[in-house]
This record gives C-alpha cells, structure tokens and sequence, in this order.
C-alpha cells in the first residue's frame, strides 16, 4: 500500500526557499515562516500518533457508516414497498433528507 502521508522524517527542508539579503545574510520568507509554524501546531496536535493510522481510521469509520446507511434505506424502502407509498412520501414524513 502506497504511504499517504509523508513521515517527519521525509518531509524536505524549506532551505531552498530562503533568500539571502544583500549582506549574506539568509533572510526568511514571511509564509514558510507561517507554514512551518503551521506544520509544528500539526504535529503538536497528532500528539505522536501516526497520520497514516489516522487516515485509515477515518476510512473504516466511513466504510462502516456507509455500510450501516445503506441497510437503513433498503428498511425504509421495504417499509414504503409494505405501506404501498412512494419513498418520496416515507422520507419526507419522516423528516428525512432526500439528498445528500
């Protein structure tokens, strides 16, 4: 499985980015200033746990809430083939949404 998100490790310098004033001097860019502050919040937040198990935490939950969806509209649909009513007429008298 291919790697989604890079390691600490992996990520490349910003050095490239910095330009250096007319006395030598490297001067830093205001928005990979910004940004690399941005990326040591991020981390602060991931609290040392993995982003890659992240990622595919969120995937399982979405795959078992999809799961879980798509057998509560096949019921409410039985429930509308029962009743002989549109599911249309079931949804909106249940106060369902009919898009997403």
């Amino acid at each position: 499985m291919a790697t989604i998100l890079k390691q600490p490790a992996e990520i490349q310098s910003l050095d490239h980015l910095i330009s250096a004033d007319g006395h030598g001097k490297k001067k830093e860019n205001p928005r990979i200033v910004e940004l690399e502050e941005e990326i040591a919040s991020l981390r602060a937040k991931l609290d040392g746990q993995d982003p890659n198990a992240i990622v595919q935490r969120h995937i399982h939950l979405l795959h078992t809430y999809n799961e879980i969806k798509d057998g509560a509209q096949a019921l409410i649909a039985q429930y509308a083939r029962t009743v002989r009513r549109p599911l249309k007429e079931v949804y909106e008298e249940w106060g369902l949404p009919l898009t997403e």
